[in-house]
């Protein structure tokens, strides 16, 4: 019987889900509001203070989930602090990425804000990470 530990504990797997969660973030974060490649039922509607805060904390929670996957995939190939390092490198290139690719999208703007919440997912994630081995498979091995 194969279980999720086994199917999980495979470097394939983290390579795909950390590249498919990549790139649906990107899309997400990058895409028209008004006219959305993947819909999440999200519109566009006017300031509010509540909705704002509700779409900082899904950045920080995405980035602190990018910098998860990144360091879960790499792993595998790299001693776990180089892993971290890199996840980080590459969380924070996705974050500048798609708040400045939005520049190009019709309804889209870059946002100061933005930024910032990705950069907090990210030291959120990476102090977490630190603190103890997040896969400790992979560390005692």
């Amino acid at each position: 019987m194969i279980r999720l530990r086994n199917i999980l504990d495979s470097a394939p797997v983290r390579w795909l889900l950390a590249l498919g969660w990549t790139l649906w973030l990107s899309i997400i974060l990058i895409q028209p509001e008004a006219q959305p490649v993947i819909d999440l039922g999200l519109r566009p509607a006017p300031f509010s203070l509540e909705r704002e805060i509700a779409f900082t904390i899904a950045h920080i929670v995405a980035f602190m989930l990018t910098t998860t996957l990144w360091s879960w995939a790499f792993v595998f190939t790299l001693p776990p602090g180089r892993a971290l390092q890199i996840a980080i490198a590459v969380a924070l290139l996705v974050g500048v990425f798609t708040e400045t690719m939005q520049t190009f999208a019709p309804d889209r703007y870059p946002s100061l804000v933005d930024y910032l919440a990705n950069v907090i997912g990210v030291l959120i994630a990476t102090l977490a990470l630190r603190r103890r081995p997040a896969f400790p498979s992979e560390l005692s091995s």
